[in-house]
């Protein structure tokens, strides 16, 4: 004969556990400290990152400045060699007022060329010296 299988007692349902007041402000204080602590491993890691990168920000502002130091040098090591020849010799004494003997130099003034012609030239004032001088005639 076969033997009858006993039912099983029914389990209980697992409740879900609620975390107490205690176990939540021990967790949250974990949480807090292991943030705390990558904070500031994060902030160890970062710093010798910014600092690389203000050091290359550093080397290309001085290979920008020294390129133009070397483009300066080449155009006055070039005026250099062109003041060595007769023309650029004579050009900048000519430059500085020199003049040969014999020759007489000549000056023109900026404030010459600027003056405005005289009122009296005004060519409104000229028509009426015109008609003036027809009715006397």
């Amino acid at each position: 004969m076969a033997r009858r299988r006993r039912p099983e007692p029914e389990r209980p349902r697992r409740r879900r556990r609620r975390l107490l007041f205690w176990q939540k402000a021990v967790l949250f204080v974990c949480v807090g400290i292991i943030g705390f602590i990558a904070f500031i491993g994060l902030r160890k890691t970062i710093k010798p990152v910014r600092l690389v990168w203000a050091e290359r920000r550093e080397v290309l502002r001085m290979q920008d400045e020294l390129a133009q130091k070397e483009k300066t040098n080449r155009e006055l090591k070039n005026r250099r060699q062109y003041l060595l020849t007769p023309s650029g010799t004579e050009t900048e004494a000519r430059r500085l007022g020199f003049v040969r003997p014999g020759e007489v130099s000549i000056i023109i003034s900026e404030d010459e060329k600027d003056k405005k012609p005289d009122d009296s030239e005004d060519p409104k004032s000229k028509k009426k010296n015109r008609r003036s001088g027809n009715k006397s005639h």
